[in-house]
C-alpha cells in the first residue's frame, strides 16, 4: 500500500460506508481502533527532546525523553513534571 492508493480509498469512502459500520474499510477500521493514543513532542535546540503519550483507552500517560542514541522513560523528576504541565496545558 502506498500513500496514493490509500488516499484513494479515503476518497471514495462515503457517508453510507460510515453508517455501515464495515470494518473491511481501512479508515473504519481505524477509526474505531481500540487503541487510540494521543501524542505530544517537544524537540530541544540539540536534537534532542521528550515526547508525551496518553493511551486514551487506558486512561494513562507516559513521558519518553530521547536523543540519537537514547530512549529514556521517565517516571519523576524536573523534566517529567515540566513535561507533564505542558502537555496538561495544551491539550
Amino acid at each position: 500500500m502506498n500513500l496514493k492508493q490509500r488516499e484513494a480509498e479515503l476518497l471514495a469512502t462515503t457517508e453510507a460506508d460510515r453508517e455501515e459500520g464495515n470494518e473491511a474499510n481501512p479508515f473504519i477500521y481505524a477509526e474505531g481502533a481500540p487503541n487510540r493514543f494521543r501524542i505530544m513532542t517537544f524537540f530541544f535546540p540539540d536534537e534532542d527532546g521528550v515526547k508525551i503519550q496518553e493511551d486514551l483507552d487506558l486512561n494513562e500517560v507516559s513521558v519518553e525523553y530521547f536523543n540519537d542514541t537514547e530512549r529514556v522513560t521517565l517516571t519523576e523528576g524536573a523534566l517529567y513534571e515540566w513535561a507533564i504541565d505542558q502537555y496538561e496545558n495544551n491539550f
